[in-house]
């Protein structure tokens, strides 16, 4: 089992995980540093859209995603398009977080935004330092590597199997265990 955490890497709540903020999540760790770590659950779609959540934002078919347990009056955003939007942080490869939100919308009204290439988020998920090592360590996480098309695919509930499957091995039996077992 790999335990070295590091920016850019995708954290799989392990299949029996009765914390119902990370149940069956797929969190991008988009910082990580002795003094603590956060990221964004990529696979919790919340019943909104983002111009439904920001009044002057244009028509757009894109949900907002519930990225973690905190503050989740803050909206972020995750994109694969530096090309056209500026100020953004490279957190994997291809995988971009923030940037002018301006632009965003600009982009959208213009037509050269898909909603498979951004992802809107409301809150993040934060460790204090030591914390997620800690939980890494007793077997509460699964480590895989980020990808693009795990990022920002639209039919994220089922992501997380998808890369438990990806993974093989042992990964692939886990990614087939129901949701509650006792109903099998």
């Amino acid at each position: 089992m790999k335990l070295k955490l590091e920016t850019g890497q995708l954290l799989l709540a392990e299949p029996f995980m009765d914390d119902e903020n990370f149940k069956t999540s797929v969190v991008l760790l988009c910082n990580y540093a002795n003094e603590g770590a956060f990221g964004f659950i990529i696979n919790k779609k919340m019943n909104l859209h983002i111009n439904e959540l920001i009044d002057d934002f244009p028509s757009f078919n894109a949900k907002v995603y519930l990225g973690g347990p905190v503050e989740n009056d803050l909206l972020h955003f995750l994109h694969c398009r530096p090309d056209i939007i500026d100020d953004s942080t490279e957190v994997a490869p291809g995988i971009f977080w923030g940037g002018n939100f301006e632009m965003v919308k600009m982009m959208v009204i213009a037509g050269q935004l898909n909603s498979n290439e951004i992802k809107f988020i409301a809150g993040y998920s934060g460790w204090e330092s030591s914390q997620l090592q800690n939980e890494l360590f007793n077997g509460s996480w699964i480590q895989a590597s980020a990808k693009p098309e795990y990022i920002f695919n639209n039919d994220g509930e089922k992501i997380w199997r998808r890369i438990l499957n990806d993974l093989g091995g042992h990964y692939k039996i886990l990614s087939n265990i129901p949701e509650n077992p006792n109903l099998n």
